[in-house]
């Protein structure tokens, strides 16, 4: 049912979609990047350090994804 409706969504806004899941797309993987790389602090007492790494890595990836539309699209595909 919910794939159906995201064909239906992607039918008649899929360009239009694209760049904000390029931006969505490259948040995430910035995100998984900020925990890989403070994976040892998420244990500790540090878990306002993690935050502020997830959100400021995924916008910078984000948004550089997003800027070089490109690389974007090779990185969702």
């Amino acid at each position: 049912m919910v794939l159906s409706y995201w064909d239906g969504v992607s039918t008649f806004l899929g360009y239009r979609l694209l760049r904000p899941g390029i931006l969505l797309v490259g948040y995430f993987i910035g995100a998984e990047i900020a925990v890989g790389c403070l994976g040892s602090r998420i244990f500790h007492n540090d878990n306002d350090i993690v935050w502020l790494a997830i959100i400021t890595d995924g916008l910078a990836l984000g948004s550089t994804l997003y800027w070089l539309q490109p690389l974007g699209m090779f990185a969702v595909g």
